[in-house]
């Protein structure tokens, strides 16, 4: 494990002069009946068409509200449909965000109900509707993040606990088998020493990068990296030891390549002693070389961004959006130009009103050009949280 490398004095926090230019409504308003309640997971895109998919937690159908899958129309001003209710049956209680495989078929997990409780992975059918459990969890539960390998049909995850601890498990299953539960694999489960509770997980150059919210040798989670069958798990980095470079790495990972240089970029959502943060692993020239990029003032530019960063449309820029802090402690939205000394930019204070909605556990996803789509969990007209639109102009 390298040492970290500080690449930057610890804040640059850059303001926008005049944020009305920036368009922000809410346009979905959960109700906890039908259309669904508390959105947690990032939105996905079908192919750039301007139909976005997400699931809720809970609402749906008034007797059960185990959570939907819905559908978002941009392109036909926001229409929004919900295509699934969840059921005691069927699984209850998605939260980890849908992929797509060949445009035609979305991917999920739940995380409670099923046969044995425990939750399951799904199947749905674009163009039939169709919904069908792919598997049943029975010894290892809480899957929290998935990824797909286009390329092998193989679809990765995390589970929030193992068979073996209760520390969480990385898992495998091949989604273009005709049975696909025959194939199922649990490649590696997480310990007190190396880390627990991972909540995501990227492949890159051949190997799975895997981050944990906790534990670890100083306690503040860690970033593994291992072989695509789970062995030869490797600690890239173990958080808390170094407090300036942050704890607790719950976002996502996302890779950038930048000067002919591959980077992981991530961000911690800090602690008590420990502050929000956004780093990068070096992959190519300086491997697996943590380097601290910013440091998140909680009162100026907000602090923990839960969903981690997306990378625009314009490759220079990363977006995210933080949860807490702000001008109004209900969190911002904010970019990094990595073109321009890695510079941090507030772009958008979470207003105070409710309506618009807060609580924003899900991350960003671009639709066209500067407009930016994330889901709040709570807030909103009902309480029950909210689809918001943003556009930086």
């Amino acid at each position: 494990m390298n040492k970290p490398v500080r690449s930057n004095p610890p804040e640059q926090v850059l303001t926008i002069l005049n944020p009305a230019r920036n368009v922000s409504e809410p346009i979905i308003q959960f109700s906890g009946k039908i259309n669904g309640a508390n959105p947690q997971s990032t939105l996905i895109e079908l192919n750039n068409t301007g139909v976005l998919y997400g699931v809720t937690r809970y609402g749906g159908n008034s007797s059960d509200d185990l959570g939907v899958i819905y559908r978002i129309d941009t392109i036909r001003n926001n229409t929004f449909t919900v295509i699934h209710h969840f059921t005691n049956n069927t699984g209850c209680h998605p939260v980890s965000p849908l992929v797509f495989d060949n445009d035609v078929f979305l991917f999920g997990s739940t995380i409670r109900c099923g046969q044995y409780g425990y939750g399951n992975l799904f199947r749905f059918n674009l163009s039939d509707h169709t919904f069908n459990i792919i598997y049943e969890f029975q010894d290892i539960a809480n899957p929290v993040n998935l990824f797909l390998d286009t390329n092998s049909g193989l679809l990765y995850g995390v589970t929030g606990v193992g068979s073996s601890t209760f520390y969480g498990s990385v898992f495998t299953i091949d989604i273009r088998h005709k049975t696909p539960s025959t194939t199922f694999k649990q490649l590696f489960s997480f310990n007190y020493g190396v880390g627990a509770f991972p909540s995501n997980l990227i492949l890159v150059n051949n190997s799975l990068y895997i981050n944990t919210q906790i534990f670890g040798r100083f306690g503040g989670g860690t970033l593994i990296k291992m072989d695509l069958d789970g062995k030869n798990a490797e600690l890239i980095y173990a958080f808390g030891g170094d407090k300036a470079l942050g704890c607790c790495p719950w976002g996502q990972l996302v890779l950038v390549t930048h000067e002919k240089e591959q980077y992981l970029y991530g961000t911690t959502m800090g602690a008590a002693d420990c502050p929000s943060t956004i780093y990068r692993i070096g992959l190519t020239t300086i491997t697996n070389q943590i380097e601290l990029v910013v440091t998140f003032n909680e009162t100026t530019v907000g602090s923990a961004p839960f969903d981690g960063l997306i990378q625009s449309i314009n490759s220079s820029l990363l977006y995210g959006v933080t949860s807490k802090g702000g001008m109004t402690n209900r969190g911002t939205i904010f970019r990094l130009n990595i073109n321009n000394d890695e510079s941090l930019e507030k772009l958008f204070d979470i207003p105070s009103d409710d309506t618009f909605g807060y609580e924003t556990l899900g991350g960003l996803l671009e639709v066209g050009n500067n407009s930016f789509y994330g889901p709040a969990n709570l807030g909103g007209k009902y309480g029950l949280g909210t689809i918001y639109r943003v556009t930086i102009n």
